[in-house]
């Protein structure tokens, strides 16, 4: 199996979603064990994972000059409700009036004070902040660094004496500190740095601020300290999976026009008319095998990796059901139901296209590749049941039922009742054959290219 960098980056974002949900008040509980593709065991937990870094070992991470919610996404940060680019002037929020959410943080409706300009001082990259901001309660501390080994060993930075907090609404100083030395001054061995904190932890009030060296006249990025600092990233890591989504169209209006495209893999002796591997010109072998998300560059769908990411979005939601909106900027926003159960549900619906009338669940759908994925036209091909497959989707199924019948919607209560069959039938299968197994992408199997 190629697992890929972009299955990488999804099972980060994953994590991230995992670990951003505790931050919002529920305790991170998630144990380690990757799930096995479709040859694997059953489906385990995505290890913890950091949200982002106050400091790390020596406090440093990335130089944080980055919007949240870049890269897929293709949205600028701070495009929420009241958001406004960095510099850019405040907006009306749908919580109040004030400064809109700093490309930096992303929050857009919680700002407060006035209109936030870009400052003067220049922006340097040794003074680094928390890229998506601060909650008004937690420990906040900047970052400076001083590069000694590794990339930028040739580089150098001798922090001042003294630092400020800046208003970036009213340009005041509203905390001013020296420095201590991380570690008695030793040198980061993961980082390569030198390393000092600024600690400005006794800061609470909201708004959007920067940090100042009042000696070399040198700030850091923009960032907000709010309550909702983590809504945006946590919105912008579930809506990377719509545009992993297979079969659906990417219309700009959720897409972006960057990332627009048209449905992939429908047509002819694709998705709705997969076959299997071994028969690819035998009819009677199709199913409609279309949905779920691709695995990794090769576009593959992997059983095992699908069932454990409708059980992450899941738990995700049921640890913490109040901090999930239905305005994330995809086909079913606005429908009454938290966009990370519509999510979800999209890759549920998957797997039961997978399981068949005995039970079983297909392990893999090999699709071919393209860019943008609708130019794709090579035929969709899957392998077939195995034990490992059908244990995965029975926890998926087993865990949707409970979960989706605790939202109170009637719909999704209906659709519970017929995961719990499923599941039965998924579990009963497995244990009825307990040693199935297809090796994908195998010589001797037989499965070159699937």
């Amino acid at each position: 199996m190629k697992r890929g960098l972009s299955l990488k980056w999804r099972s980060a974002a994953l994590a991230a979603v995992a670990c951003l949900v505790p931050l919002c008040g529920v305790a991170c509980t998630s144990s380690d064990g990757d799930d096995g593709a479709a040859t694997g065991g059953g489906a385990g937990m995505l290890g913890d994972a950091g949200a982002t870094a106050n400091g790390g070992s020596a406090g440093t991470s990335s130089a944080g000059t980055s919007s949240a919610g870049s890269g897929n996404a293709g949205a600028s940060a701070g495009s929420g409700n009241a958001g406004a680019s960095n510099g850019g002037s405040a907006g009306a929020g749908t919580a109040g009036t004030g400064t809109a959410g700093t490309g930096t943080a992303g929050t857009g409706t919680a700002g407060t004070g006035g209109a936030v300009t870009t400052p003067s001082e220049p922006l340097s990259k040794y003074i680094v902040v928390d890229q998506f901001g601060y909650r008004p309660g937690d420990e906040k501390i900047a970052v400076l660094r001083d590069p000694q080994t590794g990339y930028d060993s040739a580089e150098s930075f001798a922090p001042g004496q003294s630092y400020a907090l800046i208003d970036a609404a009213s340009g005041a100083q509203v905390f001013t500190a020296a420095p201590s030395a991380w570690n008695a001054g030793a040198t980061d061995a993961s980082s390569g740095d030198k390393a000092w904190w600024f600690d400005f932890s006794s800061v609470t009030t909201p708004g959007t601020y920067y940090v100042l060296d009042l000696d070399n006249q040198l700030r850091s990025d923009l960032f907000d300290v709010s309550d909702t600092v983590y809504r945006e990233v946590l919105k912008r890591a579930v809506r990377m999976l719509f545009y992993q989504r297979v079969g659906q169209a990417k219309d700009a209006e959720w897409a972006g026009d960057g990332w627009a495209d048209a449905a992939d893999h429908v047509g002819p002796l694709q998705d709705h008319d997969c076959r299997l591997f071994s028969a690819k010109t035998d009819a009677t072998t199709a199913h409609d095998l279309w949905g779920g998300w691709y695995d990794a560059g090769d576009m593959n769908k992997y059983t095992n990796w699908t069932a454990n990411y409708v059980v992450q979005l899941l738990r995700g939601y049921f640890e913490n059901p109040s901090v999930w909106r239905d305005d994330y900027e995809i086909p079913e926003s606005g429908n009454g139901i938290p966009d990370v159960l519509d999510e979800a549900k999209w890759g549920m619906d998957y797997l039961t296209r997978l399981q068949q009338t005995d039970g079983s669940v297909l392990s893999i759908v090999g699709e071919a590749g393209g860019s943008p994925p609708s130019s794709a036209t090579g035929q969709s091909l899957y392998g077939p049941a195995n034990t490992s497959a059908a244990l995965s989707s029975a926890a998926a199924f087993a865990y949707g039922a409970t979960v989706f019948a605790s939202v109170g919607n009637a719909s999704l209560t209906s659709y519970a009742a017929t995961l719990k069959t499923r599941a039965t039938q998924a579990w009963t299968w497995a244990v009825a054959n307990p040693s199935v197994v297809f090796m994908n992408n195998d010589k001797p199997s037989g499965s070159q290219g699937l």
